[in-house]
């Protein structure tokens, strides 16, 4: 049985929580309302192509290259912007722009090629002449064809003419390159990562008596976008400086790896 103190903590405890209860209220639609300016970060991956240095030549897009590797790169996108609430459950208006990661684009500053990512053609004609070092690329015509081709080995004088029997040797055909000098690169080694982009936004939303809810925002100029689903956070207190937690929601067949936050400006 529960003796006198203990029953008067519990209803000082219980007093306490009514007054909190009182002080704060509960949170509604009407507290996400006014105009709001996010930042998120969209959490991506992209494959560097390395060479058998490890020395990175390009992005990996579906081409094959003897004795070339992939590499996950983690990385994200950083995206900003504003939104309209009107404190009724929608999203009247927004904008919002998207920065790439330019490392998703371009090649490390350890790689030897240069350009990096490889291109095809590279409008670098093959001399018998030269003096080749690793990561350096040449046209070369082989079969009426001008093809292009990456050195591995430091070379000079070792043509890639498979066309002609005392040069097929030169041009990589398997693993490991150990007496070949050149690898063909059939297509340009770019990224599949898109560029910067910008547009605008409009959604709904819902609220708790927590202030915890879910909202639903659909961008413009992104055509592999579509809906996407964040849960937020928001304090019952509206005014200007109102801060709110955002983070992506993952549905079945759709991830959402965006996370950040707001304040409310105006």
């Amino acid at each position: 049985m529960l003796t006198a103190r203990p029953m008067k903590l519990l209803g000082v405890i219980a007093a306490f929580v009514l007054a909190c209860s009182a002080a704060f209220g509960q949170a509604t639609s009407a507290s996400f309302n006014g105009t709001y300016e996010f930042q998120m970060v969209n959490l991506q991956s992209y494959d560097a192509m390395l060479n058998m240095y490890g020395q990175e030549v390009g992005f990996c897009n579906g081409v094959e290259i003897p004795g070339y590797t992939c590499e996950k790169i983690h990385t994200f996108n950083l995206i900003a912007g504003n939104l309209e609430a009107d404190g009724a459950g929608g999203i009247s208006s927004g904008s919002y722009t998207m920065t790439v990661d330019p490392n998703s684009l371009k090649c490390g500053e350890q790689s030897l090629t240069n350009p990096c990512p490889v291109i095809v053609p590279s409008d670098h004609a093959y001399s018998t002449a030269a003096s080749y070092e690793v990561g350096q690329t040449v046209d070369f015509p082989v079969g009426g064809v001008t093809r292009t081709f990456q050195a591995v080995r430091a070379n000079v004088d070792k043509p890639p003419d498979w066309g002609a029997t005392a040069d097929a040797g030169n041009i990589c055909s398997y693993w490991p390159q150990d007496n070949c000098y050149w690898v063909q690169i059939p297509l340009s080694l770019t990224s599949g990562s898109s560029n910067n982009q910008s547009g605008t936004l409009v959604g709904t939303y819902t609220i708790q008596a927590d202030g915890s809810g879910t909202m639903e925002i659909t961008p413009s100029n992104c055509n592999d976008c579509g809906t996407a689903t964040m849960s937020l956070v928001i304090s019952p207190t509206n005014g200007v400086g109102q801060s709110i937690s955002l983070a992506g929601i993952n549905l079945l067949g759709k991830t959402n790896n965006m996370v950040g936050s707001g304040v409310r400006v105006k």
